[in-house]
This record gives C-alpha cells, structure tokens and sequence, in this order.
C-alpha cells in the first residue's frame, strides 16, 4: 500500500467526520447531502480492495420526492399531490448509516491495509444491512393500506424498522417470496385487522399463516406475533391465545410501542451464536445520537403526523360512504331476489302436499308468504344512505279479521341491512355480521312450519 493511498484514506476519513459535524440540523436532507456521503464511501472502497461498504449507504427506498401541495378531496373533486423535481431524504435515515460506519471504522479510522475481519461490523448475524432497530412486519389487507401507511410511518419515526410491501419490494422483484423472507426475519410481525380484513379472502390470510408458523418457533413468553385491531371488531380464533391492542385507542399506539419495547429488551437478553464464541454482540439501535430537536420542530413534526392521520381518516370515510351509496343502490335488486326465493320455497312445500298443511300463497302486493292464519312478510326499508329489510314470522297480520280468538304468539322479527364486502354485495344482521340468506329464509321456513305442527297436534 503506497503513501499516496493512505494519505487518500486518511484525507476522506477527515472530510467524513467533518461531514457528520456540518450535517444541517433539519428534518429532510437534500438528496445532494446523499450523493456527497455516497461519494466518499466510495473513495473509502476504493483505497481499500477488501472492504466493502454496500451495507452502509441510504437506501433508494428512503430517498423520495418533495412534496409541493396537497389538494384536498371534496365531493366534486378527488384529491391530488403534486411532487417536485427535487428529492430529499430523512435526517434520521442518512445519520443511521452515517454513524453506523464511524463506529463500523472505529473512532480514529483504520489504515487501508486493515483487513474487514479485523473489524467489529454493527450488523445482524443473519443479515448485511446494519440493524438501525427492531425489525416489525406490518401484516393487513388491502382496504386498509392507508391506515397501515401512518403506522408505518409513526414507527419509523420512532426508531423502529418498520416493514411495508410497497415500501420495501421493488419493482421486478418476487414480492411472495420477498414477504416470506421478511416474516421470517422479522422480530415482530403486527396482525393489522378490521372489519373488512377478518373476513376477506385473499393474500393477508396466507401472511397470518405463515406468521403462524414461525411463532410456533418462538420459545415461550416470547414477544413475537401482535394482533392490532385499526376498528371494533372480532379477533379471529387463531389469534386469540395472543393479547391484542386496539390502535383506535388513544393509548393504542403507546401501548404497541411498549410492547416492541419489551421485545427488544428480550433480544439483548437473550444468548446467541455470537455469545457463545466469545463475541462482541451490538444492541440494537433504537435511536440515533441526534441533538435535542427545538421546539417548533417537535411541533412541525407533531403537525405533519396529524395530517397524515387525517388524511387516512379522510379517505377511509369517502370508501366508507362510496360502499354504504353502492349498497343502498343495489338493495332493491338483491330484496327482489330474496322475495323469489321466499316464494320459491313455499312452492317447494306445496308440491309436497303434506297433511293437514294450509296451501302457502305468496303475495306479491306485500311481499307476504300466506299459510293460513300465520305467515312470513318481508318489510323494506329505503333511507338516505342506506337499505334494509326486516322479516317476520308469526300470526297472519289480518288474522283478528277471521278468527274468532286471536292466540298470544309473539312474533320473531330480523332485520337484515344491505352491505357491501369490498365489492361485493351481502346482507349483514342486526349485530353486524355477513350472513347467508338462504339460511336466514330456511330457518324462517321452519319456524312457520313448527307453529303450523303445533296447531296440528292441538286438533
């Protein structure tokens, strides 16, 4: 190695700490900060053949374009951003990699010639990107991805390594295995659920099972699997052996926070390959050695959370209100077809002529089953933003005109609401849940063949 060589090193060493010192004080960094520090990891390369520095520069994914507005979506209007030219990248994710390689280098900076296994790398055993925190796994379904986009930025905030599918795949890359790679590597995976992603089909339930599947790894009492409720709804039974936490909350998002806290503790306590021979181990890097931030940009920071919560909410209302139009305009279509098949099912009964049964008529005026003095009549109801039927069965709503001891039976009422389920259509009961409407008219059916039996044995 020539003295020119060192002499090089030692020169881009100093620019390097001098670099760090200088670093603007601001929550974004222009993406030409990011190009100088890159410029000199590569000089740092370049004098030295056996070392590699790949792990420590700034990811693509944490470069991104300015902001310059933001529209608001109104009724008339979608909303709209529009982004600069100009890219930048955050304070927090550049300084992350920067003092992680002062440390990797060591306090005075090797020579050139110092081999890479004399030095103590900060990274995971079992990875080459530098451990800048607890690694979390994000688990949801589509209809909730905006929710989701404020969570995972709330935990980046926080220190945290957040793992998102549209923010850490890229383009050409196989995103399932790329998703069973991250679940594994993952420290903690959180089961997003809402109402909406407990009974949809899909992707999100192969993500739960591969979850599943290497908490089944884990030694007992470990932190590993968290299921978050984003809205009130039922936890799904495979996960109910794990506390849940209720983001919705306003103690939800601190209550997770201690829960990754915990986790990390258990890490560092826990032993490993690296302890048993004798090994310096790193602890994770929750924060970065930053200065105390000045009040007002506590409060910027403060603000523009806020508005991305807001902005969430926002757009989780407009799905809401778009899904409560479609199924109010496709309820009268779906109550003409539950009348059919009410009426087809006392036809179905008529043909089989049992004994001592009334004949079954339908009524089309009143939408009524007849069965002599009882019957089952379906009720529609059209609001302003909604669709809904209530079914009765019991006596015949006339049966004071032709009889001449009108008999005390009650009569059993649901009401079934018009839904949708993403984009399909469905009826949901009076507590809420997807029901099948064919078993709703079946039982119907045999609640109005027990009176009818009742009568029968009384004879």
């Amino acid at each position: 190695m020539t003295d020119h060589s060192t002499s090089s090193w030692r020169e881009v060493w100093a620019r390097l700490l001098a670099f760090r010192q200088h670093l603007p004080d601001h929550y974004e960094i222009e993406e030409s900060s990011v190009r100088q520090y890159h410029s000199m990891v590569d000089e740092l390369e370049s004098s030295a053949s056996d070392l590699s520095l790949r792990s420590f520069r700034v990811s693509p994914e944490d470069v991104r374009p300015k902001v310059v507005s933001v529209r608001r979506p109104t009724r008339s209007r979608p909303g709209r951003t529009n982004y600069s030219h100009d890219s930048y990248c955050l304070r927090s994710a550049l300084l992350m990699k920067l003092d992680a390689l002062i440390q990797f280098l060591g306090p005075r900076g090797p020579s050139p010639s110092a081999r890479t296994d004399q030095l103590v790398p900060l990274v995971a055993s079992d990875t080459d990107e530098v451990n800048a925190g607890l690694r979390v796994f994000l688990c949801h379904a589509l209809g909730d991805k905006a929710t989701v986009r404020s969570l995972y930025r709330k935990l980046k905030a926080d220190g945290f390594t957040p793992w998102l599918d549209e923010e850490n795949i890229l383009p050409g890359q196989d995103w399932d295995n790329e998703i069973r790679r991250a679940v594994r590597a993952s420290h903690v995976v959180v089961v997003c659920l809402s109402t909406s992603s407990i009974t949809k089909e899909g992707y999100v339930q192969k993500e739960i099972k591969s979850a599943l599947d290497v908490a089944d790894e884990k030694p007992p009492g470990t932190i590993f699997l968290i299921p978050a409720r984003l809205e009130l709804c039922d936890l799904p039974e495979r996960l109910r052996r794990w506390q849940c936490v209720d983001l919705f909350d306003s103690r939800g998002y601190e209550r997770l926070v201690a829960a990754l806290e915990k986790r990390q503790a258990q890490i560092h306590n826990q032993p490993d390959a690296a302890k048993s021979s004798g090994r310096a181990v790193q602890p994770l890097v929750k924060a970065t050695h930053e200065p105390p931030l000045p009040l007002a940009e506590k409060m910027r920071r403060a603000l523009k959370e806020r508005g991305a919560d807001e902005d969430a909410a926002r757009i989780r209302l407009q799905r809401e209100v778009e899904l409560r139009e479609a199924a109010r305009k496709a309820g009268p279509t779906q109550f003409d077809t539950l009348c059919a098949l009410l009426r087809a099912r006392g036809d179905a009964l008529n043909g089989e002529k049992l004994p001592g049964f009334p004949q079954f008529k339908y009524a089309q005026v009143n939408h009524r089953l007849d069965a002599g003095k009882y019957a089952i009549e379906l009720l529609p109801y059209a609001a302003i933003d909604s669709f809904s039927v209530d079914l009765l069965v019991g006596l015949h709503p006339n049966a004071a005109q032709f009889l001449a001891e009108v008999p005390d039976i009650p009569t059993r009422r649901e009401r079934l609401s018009a839904s949708m389920d993403q984009d399909e259509f469905c009826w949901r009961d009076s507590k809420g849940q997807k029901c099948d409407v064919n078993q709703v008219l079946e039982n119907a059916m045999e609640t109005l063949c027990s009176l009818i039996l009742e009568d029968l044995e009384r004879r």
